[in-house]
């Protein structure tokens, strides 16, 4: 079933806005930059660590900085935040945990543009984001870290990628390492995974004290010294996520095909035997891809990822990507899927179910094709993957205005006793301007949707004095 950010169908606004609120529901875009990962924090609040882009005047890009920033529970609104690094490396935040202390550990990566290598970044840091310390961990060429997290021994397991070990020319191996709570290396190993350039996106520490990590094409099962006790690899698979289920199994998702552009979600069991598999199309697309899978409370899994299709000009191929929310069961069959348009590529990096039952997820916006210019999105839904509640009713704008349907797969306007006839402006989400209505008549009614996406616009009526604007939810 297919849903779309739906929200209350009129309400007077004097600017657009890309912020809407009803509760704990919102939308949040956060300026240059993505937010690769995000969780709830002991207080409620949400903390996100990415990438922080900056620019010139020109809109040129500079740099990049790892960003760690705390929002506001009830409206998406930045609290505090940090930012790391400096104008001369490209740093990256991928990862974070809340620690017991209350402050935060975060991998990354930082790359000298100078020398042109990179190294594993861990930094740990108190609950207002003020360093504690950091480490860096390099060999002679390159290496990041993808994912931290804490082991029973209050220790930090690390996932990552390392040039350092691999022959020549240097292609990644997937690399596992454990520092102490101070960050001093206990032991690394290194594994070539299913071949050619390999990398870790993920690990957990399983039941029995060792731990599980996902690579590009499959998994590693290792003890608690980091041997490897079995592999599972796949063809044609970009895994990026996995998690331990409870009955002691595994799940995880990513994308599958040349392109890695099918979502794909497999589930196996403790041994890494095959339960099942299976791909996920949107609208007939294979434009999809899973980045982040999480269980729920109820004993369900959400994902979180992208979708979308391409459109053919008459010279190219443009490709667009709406953020892509799933929920499945146990079986691997859809419970619901919502989509999430703010304009250009979007895409959700990370999601987590939140204490009262909804969930956040963070990721890109307003990405344009071939290009690094994006945004930082940051969105908390209810626990059905709305942003606001459904509402389908006349709503009276004015005696000679009507808005007789705000929500449906075109929109209908109903005006009177005009004169001068009838103008108005449609923005979208993003507060772009996207069409014009125009009529001449004095009454009549207007039916619009033309070849606009399904999402929430607002249309502007220049008509009136002072202009009002309203909200309307173009569906499919």
């Amino acid at each position: 079933m297919k849903r779309y950010l739906v929200f209350a169908a009129l309400i007077a606004l004097p600017a657009i806005s890309p912020v809407f609120l009803q509760g704990q529901m919102w939308s949040r875009n956060l300026g240059p930059g993505i937010g690769w990962h995000v969780i709830e924090a002991d207080d409620g609040n949400y903390v996100v660590v990415g990438t922080k882009r900056e620019w010139n005047e020109t809109w040129e890009w500079q740099y990049e900085n790892l960003w760690l920033f705390k929002a506001d529970a009830e409206t998406g609104s930045i609290l505090w935040e940090k930012v790391y690094g400096d104008t001369i490396d490209e740093d990256h935040g991928y990862w974070v945990e809340q620690t017991p202390d209350g402050g935060y550990i975060i991998v990354g990566g930082t790359r000298s543009l100078s020398q042109s290598n990179q190294g594993l970044w861990l930094l740990k840091t108190d609950e207002m984001g003020d360093t504690v310390w950091t480490r860096i961990y390099e060999g002679n060429v390159a290496e990041c870290g993808h994912c931290v997290r804490e082991t029973k021994d209050r220790c930090f397991i690390i996932a990552g990628s390392t040039c350092s070990f691999s022959s020549s020319p240097p292609s990644p191996d997937l690399w596992l390492l454990k520092v102490s709570s101070q960050g001093d290396s206990l032991w690394a190993r290194t594994y070539e995974g299913g071949g050619g350039s390999e990398q870790a996106y993920c690990v957990q520490q399983t039941k029995d004290g060792g731990y599980i990590l996902t690579g590009r094409r499959g998994v590693i099962k290792t003890d608690e010294d980091g041997d490897s006790l079995w592999g599972r690899f796949y063809d044609l698979n970009e895994l990026r996520c996995i998690i331990q289920t409870n009955d002691g199994g595994y799940i995880m998702t990513g994308g599958y095909g040349w392109n890695s552009n099918r979502l794909i979600v497999r589930r196996i069991s403790t041994q890494g035997d095959s339960i099942w598999t299976r791909i996920y199309q949107y609208n007939d697309t294979n434009l999809t891809n899973g980045h982040h899978v999480q269980s729920t409370s109820d004993g369900n899994y959400i994902i979180t990822g992208s979708n979308g299709y391409e459109i053919d000009h008459e010279y190219e191929v443009e490709y667009t990507f709406d953020l892509w929310l799933l929920k499945i069961n146990p079986n691997g069959d859809t419970i619901w899927t919502c989509t999430y348009d703010y304009g250009g590529i979007d895409a959700g990096a990370c999601v987590q179910q939140t204490s009262d039952g909804g969930f956040i997820v963070s990721g890109i916006a307003n990405r344009r094709q071939w290009s690094d210019d994006c945004d930082l999105w940051l969105l908390k839904t209810d626990e059905l993957g709305r942003l606001a509640v459904e509402e389908e009713r006349i709503i009276n704008v004015s005696e000679d205005f009507q808005l007789l349907s705000s929500i449906g797969p075109q929109i209908v306007l109903r005006y009177a006793d005009r004169p001068e006839g009838f103008h108005a402006s449609i923005f979208d989400a993003a507060g772009r301007k996207v069409d014009e209505l125009h009529a001449t008549g004095s009454s009549g009614t207007i039916t619009w949707r033309k070849w606009h996406r399904p999402g929430v616009y607002f249309i502007r009526s220049v008509s009136d004095s002072p202009a009002t604007t309203h909200k309307v939810i173009l569906i499919q």
